[in-house]
């Protein structure tokens, strides 16, 4: 019998990859094609031997597939979009072939919110595969507990999904998490991001809110109890609600959380009954509190204390979250996601919190849609306030975003300043990268009279030792910068 065959259009996004490896491994015939095919996603497609094709074009589809997965991130005038329609060929949304192929005989399990949903959807994962519930999953970044990023659940098994409120396609504007039918719904937390395609918080709210009301009435809604925006979507849910946060309002409660180089400790309580010391080998407050979310629903799917306390403290995390890609005597080197200031802020909160009186060299890469705009200006400038330097990269897509709506690098370079913090703002990355490393010698080194004559100055901080932290933040490659400063040190 003939396989069906589905071709991806614009197949080496994160979770395109991850789909088509996992309808390859169910028997289907795959295909794919995409502008360029860089790792992780590029290898990992390669090393499942599906058959790609590089660049867009007509003759992609000579075999005339039985579906085509169009992606998020292509268009009207690509030339593979306009020979689909001109021949009217089937085509879907990455998140329509999620829920017809993969989650129709699946309980759903979406993991929302503004931050944390890779973090979480990996750990809930983490937590059901050692209760040895064989879940199904898709993560949108690279677990580093499972070999796959993507599995097939059971029938009638739990499948765990990051719920993206971002739009679906060119054409389908909707969310993608309202693609996903919940039976198990997490909102983390709530705010405003993706100044692209939302105009206002109130159209989050309004996403949100038509997300709540598919959730079934036997299902069950987890939500942090201390976030304003998540209980206006909620409120006239018709499904029961658990809340977990920090304020005695909610039904489960984070308690004493402690900071460790090897990560976190917490105690956790529900209705007067208290877990102790609970260790998780990440870094942050927020983890603490995405980590509770997870334990909160585990009891509740009848999985042992037990049994969640010892995955918590195998759980490995994700590539590209606070990952340490490099380490020279004293100074550490991380690579992180963060694109929006609470995720910048909080970033930098669990850096500060790991390496006490370590000196840190901030590197943000203004990439995002959110980020290249003026929208979050006052609030850039108040994340960045806890890093000893700061370094701005390049403005992406500049000439696209009128001067009156662009980022303003001036305002934020002139208040770090006020708050004693060094910044600068340096386009080319090759230029980023050699002014790290002359921080960090300067840094480590005693001052002699040949720094008078430079325009670059030790680092100021509280501390006298030579301990230094590097923390590049971005949503993209970051033109390739991990890499240069790992070839300078």
């Amino acid at each position: 019998m003939k396989k069906t065959h589905i071709h991806f259009s614009g197949i080496c996004g994160t979770a395109m990859a991850s789909a088509a490896v996992l309808l390859k491994k169910a028997g289907f015939k795959i295909t794919g094609s995409d502008e360029n095919f860089y790792p992780p996603m590029g290898d990992y497609l390669k090393d499942n031997n599906i058959e790609l094709f590089k660049g867009y074009g007509a003759q992609n589809l000579n075999d005339k597939p039985n579906l085509i997965v169009i992606g998020n991130a292509l268009s009207r005038k690509n030339i593979e979009v306009e020979e689909i329609l001109n021949k009217r060929m089937p085509f879907c949304s990455l998140p329509e072939l999620i829920k017809n192929y993969i989650l129709k005989d699946s309980l759903p399990i979406v993991i929302s919110g503004t931050h944390g949903k890779s973090t979480t959807t990996a750990l809930l994962a983490w937590v059901l595969e050692t209760a040895d519930k064989k879940p199904g999953y898709l993560f949108a970044a690279k677990s580093l507990n499972f070999k796959d990023n993507a599995n097939m659940p059971q029938k009638n098994g739990f499948f765990v999904i990051e719920g993206d409120e971002y739009d679906t396609a060119f054409f389908d504007k909707r969310s993608k998490f309202l693609h996903y039918m919940p039976q198990y719904l997490f909102i983390n937390n709530l705010e405003f991001d993706h100044g692209d395609i939302f105009n206002s918080l109130d159209e989050i709210l309004l996403s949100f809110k038509r997300l709540v009301n598919i959730v079934p009435q036997n299902g069950k809604i987890f939500v942090n109890g201390d976030d304003k925006n998540i209980q206006k979507v909620t409120q006239n849910a018709l499904c029961e609600i658990v809340s977990f946060g920090f304020s005695k309002n909610c039904g489960w409660k984070l308690l004493k959380i402690k900071h460790a180089e090897n990560g976190i400790y917490f105690n956790i309580e529900n209705n007067g009954k208290i877990w102790e010391n609970i260790y998780l080998p990440l870094a942050g407050r927020h983890n603490a509190l995405n980590a509770l979310s997870v334990f909160a629903a585990a009891i509740d799917m009848q999985i042992s204390a037990e049994t969640v306390i010892k995955a918590f403290s195998t759980f490995k995390g994700l590539k590209r979250r606070l990952e340490l890609f490099a380490k020279k005597e004293e100074t550490y080197f991380y690579d992180d996601f963060a694109h929006h200031p609470t995720a910048i802020e909080a970033v930098l909160s669990s850096v500060k919190e790991r390496h006490k009186k370590y000196a840190i060299i901030a590197v943000l890469d203004l990439r995002s849609n959110t980020m290249v705009k003026n929208i979050f200006k006052k609030e850039i400038t108040s994340a960045l306030k806890k890093a000893d330097v700061v370094i701005l990269g390049k403005i992406h897509r500049k000439e696209k975003i009128p001067v009156k709506e662009r980022l303003d690098i001036k305002y934020i370079i002139q208040n770090l300043k006020k708050e004693n913090t060094q910044a600068f703002h340096i386009e080319k990355t090759e230029e980023i990268a050699k002014k790290i490393i002359n921080f960090l010698e300067l840094n480590n080194v005693k001052k002699n009279k040949s720094m008078l004559h430079t325009s670059i100055h030790p680092i100021q901080k509280k501390s006298n030792s030579n301990k230094n932290v590097v923390l590049l933040m971005s949503n993209g490659s970051f033109d390739g910068l991990k890499e240069k400063i790992c070839g300078l040190i």
